[in-house]
């Protein structure tokens, strides 16, 4: 069977839990006898990549006229990698796949990770699959937006699962917790909850991901909790973080919840998340970890039972084979290559090579500044 050449695209590859699997997905591709590129649209850590062989390129939106110098550069730079279709692994870098796309004369699959309210971008005819995470995200997509069913797939991120070890969860008095923080009321909450949980004598030692170091450090230092709460390291992968941890807590929900929710599982972490439709699909309560509402009591009703030793293991146990057979790369990168081909077979037409090859010419002939 004839390799596939794809290039994916992300705002940024930060170690986050979306761009992990999206290089998760890169190396199975590649093990398979695809070829893959990683394009950012912002930042990328260095390390992220480091002797993965992966083509990487960066291309900042942000750079004074990028029309006349940066996108050229990168159109001309694609086109001679020639790659066969896109896969934007985030919505907000949509547009910058659709340009691509029409100078490339290639078709587009589009992963909608969060609940957009409006569908600009997702109906262009280069869009050839549009991916939900979620089957909330799915009946999302076509019963609120009108996204034709047919061209909606469900499709999560997959998790390397040998790459992604499971290592024994640390014990130990304080507890340590990784905190996935979406926000700064998000942050004012857990840390009430935290306060009230230490007044009751339930020591836990927390990380916040998510958040600005300054901003975790200085509200903490305020609530008195200098020495129980502190920002994540620098560039921490989200992976390691939660092999650090023994609980994984979502505190709000952000485009990237259900990613990180299924790779806490996958590190066999019992996860708390909130109780909204998309994350019910991925931690199942009561079983892999719990699910609470927004008031302060329902999170703090959670990190009292979960302190309980034998009901994390249990937990984390039914995280991991969960995650397992749900989130395995083999099964995920399988059904990504079904959706590849289909999109390609009926991509490259006629019209599209013209329509490409113009776009192509007038984007990277020299410019005069006006």
């Amino acid at each position: 069977m004839i390799g596939l050449r794809v290039l994916h695209l992300l705002p940024d590859c930060d170690g986050g839990p979306l761009a992990t699997s999206t290089l998760d997905l890169m190396r199975w591709l590649a093990r398979d006898g695809h070829a893959t590129a990683l394009l950012t649209a912002g930042g990328c850590d260095e390390t992220a990549v480091t002797d993965e062989g992966f083509t990487v390129l960066r291309y900042r939106t942000s750079r004074p006229r990028w029309w006349l110098r940066g996108k050229k550069e990168l159109v001309a730079a694609l086109a001679i990698w020639n790659a066969d279709l896109i896969h934007v692994h985030a919505i907000a870098a949509l547009p910058l796949a659709l340009s691509l796309a029409k100078a490339l004369g290639v078709k587009v699959v589009a992963a909608c990770e969060t609940l957009v309210d409006q569908a600009d971008g997702l109906t262009d005819p280069r869009v050839a699959w549009v991916l939900a995470p979620t089957e909330s995200h799915r009946a999302h997509l076509v019963s609120r937006l009108g996204l034709p069913r047919d061209r909606v797939a469900l499709l999560p991120e997959g998790i390397d699962l040998d790459r992604l070890a499971a290592p024994p969860a640390p014990t130990g008095d304080p507890l340590p917790v990784l905190a996935m923080v979406a926000g700064e009321a998000a942050l004012d909450r857990l840390l009430a909850v935290l306060n009230d949980l230490r007044t009751g004598g339930l020591q836990l030692d927390v990380v916040v991901a998510n958040r600005p170091a300054e901003a975790v450090t200085a509200a903490a230092a305020a609530r008195g909790l200098a020495g129980a709460v502190r920002p994540a390291a620098a560039k921490a992968r989200f992976d390691v973080l939660a092999a650090a941890a023994a609980i994984v807590v979502l505190v709000g929900a952000d485009e990237a919840a259900d990613v990180a929710a299924a790779r806490a599982m996958a590190a066999g972490r019992p996860v708390i998340a909130p109780a909204t439709a998309e994350l019910a699909e991925v931690v199942h309560d009561g079983a892999t970890g719990t699910l609470v509402g927004d008031d302060h009591q329902a999170l703090a009703g959670a990190l009292r039972a979960i302190a309980d030793g034998a009901l994390r293991q249990r937990w984390a146990t039914a995280a991991r084979t969960l995650a397992s057979e749900r989130y395995a790369m083999t099964l995920i990168g399988r059904a990504a290559l079904e959706l590849y081909r289909t999109a390609l077979s009926g991509c490259r037409t006629e019209s599209d090579r013209a329509e490409g090859s113009t776009v192509y010419r007038r984007i990277t002939e020299p410019k005069v500044r006006p």
